[in-house]
């Protein structure tokens, strides 16, 4: 598929979760926006490797990202028990297809329903993906107290969860 940006919003939480908007775009340019209560107006851009563009690309389509319902906490099948005070993390891919998903952190589930976990994490995976291709640890915050990350907790619902893997 044909894409020329990625955008990736992480919203307020009832706990200091970091909130931010990013895009990337396929000329290797990001653009990081804080959307945090007062640091609204605090922006930064840089660049990244365009290639790593493609390979975003290419993982939304291995994770299956454009089948995703475009609102996860409404979706039966992938959301259970949604718990509330957890932020929304909402990633768009802009171009001939633009698709959207609206992935609730707050999506609970037991261990009867792991099958509803995989596409999930893939979604999540996918979310700390971007933020590592576009460096954008370098521009959060806040992320110490009150908001743990998830390698320390295993929760993703605070600040960015480092990648696996870079491209």
């Amino acid at each position: 598929m044909s894409a020329d940006s990625i955008v990736l919003e992480r919203t307020v939480c009832s706990i200091s979760c970091p909130a931010y908007r990013l895009r990337l775009s396929r000329d290797g340019s990001v653009h990081f926006q804080s959307r945090n209560p007062g640091e609204e107006q605090r922006v930064a851009t840089d660049t990244f490797d365009p290639a790593a563009f493609g390979w975003l690309l290419a993982e939304a389509e291995r994770i299956e990202f454009y089948y995703l319902p475009g609102d996860v906490a409404r979706s039966k099948a992938m959301c259970q028990t949604p718990m509330p005070g957890y932020p929304a993390n909402i990633t768009t891919i802009y171009g001939d297809a633009t698709k959207s998903v609206r992935n609730y952190s707050g999506c609970l589930y037991s261990l009867n329903d792991l099958w509803r976990a995989k596409p999930l994490e893939r979604l999540r995976e996918f979310e700390s993906s971007i933020d590592s291709v576009a460096g954008s640890q370098r521009w959060i915050r806040p992320l110490g107290a009150g908001c743990p990350t998830a390698a320390e907790t295993g929760d993703e619902r605070c600040g960015v969860v480092p990648s696996r893997a870079d491209p």
